[in-house]
């Protein structure tokens, strides 16, 4: 079965689903970081005088003293509750109360890697 992969950078929804007569299997979830590359913000597109301007943040500079050996272990957890033998689900990043942050400072984005399973039985 094909792994997938979904991506969703805070504040936006993780959207997991699967085909018809397939449920969610999760092999593997987070809510942190692991690249520099993804949800940075570095360009953003700004509408200005009528037309698209790119704004250049100064998101980069910051990011270069994010962690990107930033991990929680209940995400995985908690997206397999939410998600597995399910065909849809939705992870938001409020569900994760971070006591003791690991990686202070950092951006994180949530992320999952899923199949997506035949249903048993279905005939």
């Amino acid at each position: 079965l094909e792994m997938k992969q979904v991506i969703a950078c805070s504040p936006n929804t993780l959207n997991i689903s699967c085909p018809e007569d397939h449920t969610i299997e999760i092999i593997n979830g987070n809510f942190g970081r692991f690249t520099i590359t993804l949800c940075n913000g570095k360009v953003r597109e700004k509408w200005s005088k009528g037309k698209w301007k790119r704004n250049e943040q100064n998101t980069f500079q910051r990011a270069q003293n994010w962690s990107v050996n930033c991990y929680l272990d209940e995400a995985v957890v908690f997206m397999r509750e939410e998600c597995n033998q399910r065909r849809s689900c939705y992870i938001q990043s409020e569900a994760f109360s971070i006591d003791r942050d690991p990686c202070p400072g950092t951006e994180r984005y949530l992320e999952a890697h899923y199949r997506c399973a035949p249903n048993q039985g279905n005939f």
